[in-house]
């Protein structure tokens, strides 16, 4: 039988763009079977311990797992494909071929688990920046929300001069909103105006109305004054806190279909 399988792959670090590999999907004819790293394959239980191997953050992980396992029960994997085709994510999966074998999926998962993932051990790196990236793309996928990726656009300063200005995020659900990730830290003072700028630009231009910024409150540990700090960017709209998973992804959903 036909088996075509897929490498779940890991940027630790963006900057060098070098994948590491984290777990491998398999199916045939509708049949599934799938091995990620650091997981118990009998529990189905995810170790941290073991992720920080390759600099996995467990609560990002674990919920990449779950939205791929979901879309495996499901047999949706094309939305997978979808979501992933430009590869922007920090975990994204790559095809890795087609395998002519007479033995269960699961099997040959295991074999290429063994032979591609388990052994590849390298030295993490992962910046806060790319902690900010991980943590807003678990919030989206979680929701399933698959958005445009940098959407960039002219604006005018003044009569004399355009420029173009982008976005991290943008997601039309009936009104178009523009996202953002701010890396708001006592270091980058100069981030929530830049983000004021860049937002009321883009509404000038009649680019949007609506703007979500998403930050970490951890980073912000070292400032004394965080509402003084965050007020230009809430006064373009939600600023939402990435560190606690439900409330950010109950807050963006909330943005998304305000009852």
């Amino acid at each position: 039988m036909a088996c075509r399988w897929r490498l779940v792959k890991f940027v630790p670090d963006v900057r060098r763009k070098e994948p590491v590999n984290v777990g491998i999907v398999v199916d045939s004819h509708g049949e599934w079977a799938a091995r990620f790293f650091g997981q118990d394959p009998e529990t189905g239980r995810i170790d941290g311990r073991t992720l920080r191997q390759k600099g996995l953050d467990r609560d990002v992980f674990e919920a990449w797992v779950a939205y791929y396992q979901r879309k495996m029960t499901d047999d949706l994997w094309v939305d997978v494909e979808k979501m992933q085709a430009r590869k922007t994510h920090l975990i994204y999966t790559d095809p890795g071929g087609t395998l002519f074998e007479d033995r269960p999926v699961r099997q040959v998962a295991d074999e290429l688990f063994e032979d591609l993932v388990a052994g590849q051990v390298p030295e993490p790196t992962v910046s806060a920046s790319d902690r900010l990236k991980l943590a807003v793309e678990k919030v989206l996928a979680q929701l399933e929300v698959v958005p445009e990726i940098d959407p960039t656009f002219e604006v005018s300063w003044d009569r004399a001069h355009r420029a173009p200005i982008s976005f991290h995020y943008g997601y039309q659900n009936g009104q178009y909103h523009l996202m953002h990730r701010l890396n708001l830290t006592t270091q980058n003072s100069a981030a929530p105006t830049d983000y004021w700028a860049r937002a009321q630009a883009a509404r000038s231009a009649g680019e949007a109305d609506n703007f979500v910024a998403f930050y970490s409150m951890q980073a912000l540990g070292g400032i004394a004054d965080v509402d003084r700090v965050l007020a230009p960017v809430e006064a373009n709209g939600p600023a939402i806190d990435i560190d606690d998973f439900a409330k950010a992804t109950t807050d963006l959903e909330a943005v998304f279909h305000p009852s």
